[in-house]
């Protein structure tokens, strides 16, 4: 299970990361992408003031490990969890946030982490343990019989800055909001991926703590069809109310098209 959220400062505070960080950074896990962290002159002024505050010795001493976790998390890349129910349309909004197919339809109801690397390559680990590494990207390779998760390498210095976990949902519900739980405190956002945020989905998400839906957006995937229909603005209409209460902001998007927006006339992978 996740650790306990140590004692900290009871309120928020001027760095405008408040409760939600706080629990993020006590609770993150081990599994991000590894020795990945943003560069010195990447990091907000506010974290080299509060780098030479713990270097001089001028926090209380209950407030020192707060301190030191939370400037670690400052380095470290925002963690974007893209997530919903199959076929909502996660992988192609992660593509389009990549500006590349990166992985297609490969994901296959699989954990998809992306995140930056020296050189594109992906890390199949499987239910037996193995790690079994092929150069490329996940859309032109074959998945390994018994994978459980994938983990996506690229060069592209905007993930010195996020990293992307898409989060398949499926399975009992139960199962389901132990994942989302889980996420909810290892992530900074999440993009929850829907066509119509129905009212299954709607019980779902309602479990998930304020902290995490202060920073989340809905993201109503394959607008294009309801342009089509003539159906885009009522559907808006109707989850306004809902989603002002459980969402930071509803965002519709034609992922697909987006990318080839993004694409075209361009050599391929270009962002």
């Amino acid at each position: 299970g996740l650790p306990r959220p140590a004692a900290g400062p009871p309120q928020d505070h001027p760095d405008g990361l408040g409760l939600a960080a706080r629990r993020l950074i006590l609770n993150l896990q081990s599994e991000g992408c590894p020795g990945v962290t943003l560069p010195e002159f990447d990091i907000d002024p506010l974290a080299g003031q509060l780098e030479h505050a713990l270097s001089a010795g001028q926090l209380p001493a209950e407030y020192s490990d707060w301190g030191s976790q939370l400037l670690q998390r400052l380095r470290q890349p925002v963690r974007v969890a893209v997530t919903g129910g199959a076929g909502a349309g996660k992988s192609a909004l992660t593509d389009m946030l990549l500006g590349r197919v990166v992985i297609g339809r490969k994901a296959g109801g699989l954990m998809v982490e992306v995140c930056h690397g020296t050189e594109e390559r992906v890390v199949f680990e499987t239910a037996a343990g193995e790690r079994l590494q092929q150069a490329g990207l996940l859309a032109g390779l074959e998945v390994p019989a018994g994978t459980v998760c994938v983990r996506q390498y690229l060069p592209d210095p905007r993930l010195r800055g996020h990293s992307y976990t898409e989060l398949p949902l499926a399975g009992a519900q139960s199962r389901q909001q132990h994942l989302l739980q889980k996420a909810a405190a290892a992530v900074d956002i999440i993009l929850w991926c829907s066509q119509e945020f129905t009212p299954v989905e709607q019980a779902l998400w309602a479990a998930v703590p304020d902290s995490a839906k202060d920073h989340s957006f809905l993201v109503l995937t394959m607008a294009d069809r309801q342009i089509m229909r003539g159906t885009l603005a009522d559907c808006i209409a109707a989850l306004e109310p809902v989603a002002a209460e459980e969402f930071l902001g509803v965002y519709p998007v034609a992922a697909i098209q987006g990318l080839t927006a993004q694409t075209a006339g361009g050599p391929s992978g270009a962002a």
